[in-house]
């Protein structure tokens, strides 16, 4: 207990940047487990004193200690310290200007980290090794990129957008569509198996060498390794049989090359990716990529999008958004836009809090904002982009919508005209169904949905910034369900719908995670089925609301625009009427803009 006391001051010390008391905390946690001949924690000590070394500048002793430690770490199987080790050693070469050198350590971290299926300890999670996970794969994509190796670069940044969706699903058992089953849930027996394997090697190592069963830990390893044969194969079945199923709970992205060749002539992707004090950019097409790198070390970033959410979400007719607007187009923006030519559809792959920012209201020096001159859609990455595109099928004729339903029992209001909005939006469809008040069920909603090529909630979402897969659209409740659409019972519909529009209150805002970003429900339903999802990024006024679907509606359904051109131009006189950002921009198109 000493010793676990001792790592949590030295944990507090180190981030507040008092390193020499962390310093002798942690060797006092040292000395303890030393004493006590606990060769788990003896590896975690000499990894935490190598980071401490490292940012005391203390190079050679940072080095001494991440060795032992991976030395130790290795002969214990300890996978999260071997990964930990290997990255502080690639900062050390860094540090010392072995690019080269550093990316063999990094790449070596990266590969443990994308086979890892462990849970972390307590002592792990507060030493912040679920954020240190990313720093391999930053550090990586700054290095080819200094290198001028962009095609890789830009590949690494796609496995670590991935790696941050399987963080933030947290090892969840999700439930998936029937027809996914057999094979998903084999795979995820398997890592169960596995896990529960690696953690009884695990206690049984924690103890003194010379009460460790030999012979017990070499049939456990026995058994690991026929396990793992046999989930590398059911892997590689699943990958074969749906990419998209297979990245719930596996890492196998496309590559720049496959992406360009899926990319239609006439869009054009930004791929932005922040790191240190500097945003790479990616500027994807299909005849090739172009690169930019935007200087932010005088930029607080994260300050920037804070001011411009809320001058986007300000009611006053006075306010000043039109300063950070411009802002935010000169640092994001103005510097891209000579390498996208004459196109004006973009998609946008944002990335940490660029999430929670809607470029179209980003404004040039003449006063227009960035809708006025494209049609912007979003994706979490590109290869969530390749699943999309794989659904569309063209399916435009049956609407099924829910506007207003009862809340009797909660807090929220209700929506008056969010029933007059799905009534409007219904008469576009040859076939449509509208339920509001209380007959608009969960219930209702999981009986039919899989019948409709749109689906259209107009009421109250809910996001779960600590849970994302939490996030939910409330319904009216009944005997049967409770009314709360949650992310993760979405993941088991199987939906055929075109499009599904989340009218509802901070819809898109999911975890804001450190490389795949938006979840929430939003890729709940890019999943269940749909290859495109219109959510909203903040709580927008229903009358607005209901004006701007009535409109993309009309321009999607009867004038045969795309969808991101009917968003775009409903938005563009929206942006006319109302001028101020908060009655339109909060919409955003996600997935497929066809």
């Amino acid at each position: 207990r000493i010793a676990a006391l001792m790592n949590n001051i030295a944990t507090l010390n180190q981030h507040q940047g008092y390193l020499e008391l962390a310093l002798e905390s942690q060797l006092e946690a040292l000395r303890i487990h030393q004493e006590l001949n606990m060769p788990f924690d003896l590896a975690l000590d000499y990894g935490n004193l190598g980071t401490i070394y490292l940012d005391m500048k203390e190079v050679t002793k940072s080095e001494e200690y991440f060795k032992k430690s991976l030395e130790l770490a290795q002969k214990l199987n300890y996978s999260q310290m071997i990964w930990y080790c290997q990255t502080g050693l690639g900062r050390i070469l860094l540090e010392q200007g072995k690019r080269e050198e550093s990316l063999t350590y990094f790449k070596q971290a990266i590969d443990i980290l994308e086979g890892l299926r462990e849970r972390l300890t307590s002592a792990e999670m507060k030493r912040g090794f679920f954020e240190n996970k990313l720093l391999a794969y930053d550090l990586t994509i700054e290095v080819l990129w200094d290198l001028g190796r962009f095609e890789e670069a830009f590949n690494y940044s796609e496995r670590a957008r991935a790696r941050s969706f399987l963080d933030i699903l947290g090892g969840a058992i999700l439930k998936v569509k029937d027809k996914d089953k057999e094979m998903f849930n084999k795979l995820q027996d398997l890592e169960i198996r596995i896990t529960s394997l690696q953690e009884k090697e695990r206690q049984e190592r924690s103890k003194p060498t010379e009460q460790q069963n030999t012979a017990y830990l070499e049939e456990l390893q026995k058994i690991q390794k026929k396990l793992q044969q046999t989930y590398f194969q059911v892997k590689e079945d699943l990958d074969h049989y749906s990419p998209e199923v297979a990245s719930l709970v596996t890492i196998n992205p496309l590559t720049l090359n496959k992406i360009r060749r899926i990319l239609d002539k006439e869009i054009i992707l930004l791929d932005y990716y922040i790191t240190g004090d500097r945003i790479l950019v990616w500027v994807v097409e299909q005849e090739g990529i172009k690169t930019k790198e935007i200087n932010i070390k005088d930029i607080n970033l994260n300050q920037k999008v804070d001011e411009a959410r809320k001058a986007f979400t300000a009611t006053e007719e006075d306010y000043e958004y039109q300063k950070i607007c411009k802002e935010l187009y000169q640092i994001l923006f103005a510097q891209i836009k000579p390498l996208i030519g004459n196109k004006t559809t973009i998609g946008i792959i944002p990335h940490l809090s660029l999430f929670y920012l809607p470029f179209q209201a980003l404004m040039t020096e003449e006063g227009k904002f960035l809708v006025d001159h494209y049609n912007l859609f979003y994706i979490p990455s590109a290869s969530v982009y390749s699943y999309c595109l794989g659904k569309n099928r063209g399916n435009q004729e049956s609407y099924l919508g829910f506007g207003n339903p009862s809340f009797e029992g909660t807090d929220l209001p209700s929506l008056p005209l969010s029933a007059e909005e799905v009534k409007i939006a219904a008469q576009n469809f040859i076939y449509n169904d509208v339920f509001t008040g209380k007959e608009a069920t969960e219930t209702k909603f999981k009986e039919i949905c899989s019948n409709f090529d749109v689906i259209h909630f107009s009421t109250h979402g809910l996001a779960n910034d600590q849970r994302p897969l939490y996030s939910m659209i409330c319904l009216a409740k009944d005997e049967k369900n409770d009314g709360e659409v949650r992310a993760y019972e979405v993941f088991s519909l199987d939906l055929k719908a075109n499009l599904v529009a989340l009218g509802a209150c901070e819809t898109g805002l999911g975890k804001l995670s450190e490389a795949e970003g938006l979840i929430g429900l939003v890729r709940s339903f890019l999943y269940a089925g749909t290859p495109t999802v219109i959510a909203s990024l903040w709580s927008v006024y229903d009358r607005p609301t209901m004006e701007l679907f009535v409109k993309f509606f009309e321009y999607w359904k009867q004038k045969g625009m795309s969808k991101v051109e009917a968003l775009g131009r409903a938005q563009r006189e929206l942006a006319q009427e109302y001028g101020l950002p908060v009655t339109w921009s909060g919409f955003i198109l996600i997935g497929d803009y066809r």
